[in-house]
């Protein structure tokens, strides 16, 4: 059952999850592997004929310490790719949350950017005493009472929507 549940855990599908049995955490799952091992590695080493010859003594301790080798070695690799592949996941769902909110914010920045510009565009757009003071600055260029009126509207503007600069330009020129 152990080496099932590893197996699972490794394959990045845990078995049983969603029911009302929870299954066993992978450093659990993977004890209880071990455990089995250890188990029928003693077991082996009891079962082979007892001799007294010195070599079969060193293939014993041979074949254990492959064995030993090879179960720590896969448990230490299982457990690094189940640890990079849960890493991997968490620092791509923050890396994703971050991203979205940056959008989000240059989403809200922008739309309240072109709010502005179209308040302060509704200030000199269709407004008609505007339409003749511009009118009356552009066919007649000496008139004062025109410039000051224009250049009221602009300081308005300028202090009211923050602008740095506000021009008026003669489509015709």
């Amino acid at each position: 059952m152990s080496t099932a549940l590893v197996l699972a855990y490794l394959l990045g599908t845990p078995l049983m999850y969603g029911g009302a049995f929870i299954p066993p955490a992978l450093p659990t799952s993977l004890c209880s592997l071990f455990l089995a091992l250890a188990v029928l590695s003693l077991t082996n080493l009891q079962v082979w004929p007892s001799s007294t010859t010195e070599e079969t003594g060193v293939a014993r301790s041979l074949y254990a310490s492959i064995l030993i080798f090879v179960l720590l070695s896969s448990g230490i690799l299982a457990t690094g790719y189940v640890y990079h592949r849960q890493f991997e996941r968490q620092h791509r769902a923050e890396i994703e949350d971050v991203l979205a909110s940056v959008s989000d914010l240059k989403v809200s920045e922008l739309k309240h950017w072109r709010e502005e510009r179209l308040g302060g565009a509704a200030q000199f757009y269709g407004n008609t005493t505007f339409s003749r003071l511009a009118e009356s600055s552009l066919r007649i260029p000496e008139s004062v009472d025109a410039r000051i009126g224009i250049l009221t509207w602009f300081r308005q503007a300028q202090e009211g929507d923050q602008y740095d600069r506000i021009s008026l330009y003669d489509p015709a020129l």
